[in-house]
Parts: structure tokens; sequence; C-alpha cells
């Protein structure tokens, strides 16, 4: 059976096609004001939340729905980081580094 490549920057699961989007931090941010659920920006102006999450956060300023699988220290095929990436839907898991769809063991 063929394994499943996750191309770098695809934001969809290449085996159950859901969504990896989980939506616009900025405009998580602006309605965390709004509502007092994010206290940290309640006296900040949308231009200044704005320029706060482009210092914290990369472009394309989105959340992500994937998992990411960092091993123990003591796996051998440890890697000081993100090692795979999971589909929260589905669960099918892929390496990190070559996309191609792996069973972690």
């Amino acid at each position: 059976m063929e394994k499943l490549k996750l191309e770098k920057g695809q934001r969809e699961c290449p085996k159950c096609s859901s969504s990896w989007d989980g939506g616009s931090i900025l405009e998580t941010f602006i309605k965390g004001r709004d509502d007092d659920s994010q206290k940290w920006c309640k006296d900040m102006t949308n231009e200044e939340i704005e320029e706060d999450m482009k210092a914290c956060y990369s472009a394309p300023y989105r959340w992500g729905r994937e998992i990411g699988i960092e091993l123990p220290f003591d796996h051998p095929n440890h890697y000081d980081g993100i090692s795979y990436y999971q589909c929260p839907d589905c669960k099918t898991t892929f390496n990190r580094f070559t996309g191609i769809e792996e069973e972690i063991v």
C-alpha cells in the first residue's frame, strides 16, 4: 500500500482531507479582548494587538490544528523538537522531515 505524503505548507490532512486551519490569531485576540478572555490585551487597540502578534507569531498568522509530536529524550530517533505531525481528526501521523505517513515506534 502506498504511503501518503504531507507536502510542506499543506493545511489539510492528506488522508481524511480535514482542514488544519484553526482560524485567525488576530481575530482570536481581538475577540478575546472584547469578551475579556484575553486580559493581556484589554487596553490595546486593534493595531497594537496586531503589532504584538506579528512580533510573536509567523505569517500567515493562523492557528494550526495539527498536533506536533516530540519524541522522548531516550528514544533512538530523538530530535530536539517536533518530529511528527498528527491529524487531530483521523490520527494519521506524518514524519516532519520527509512528510511520509508513518507509525511511531
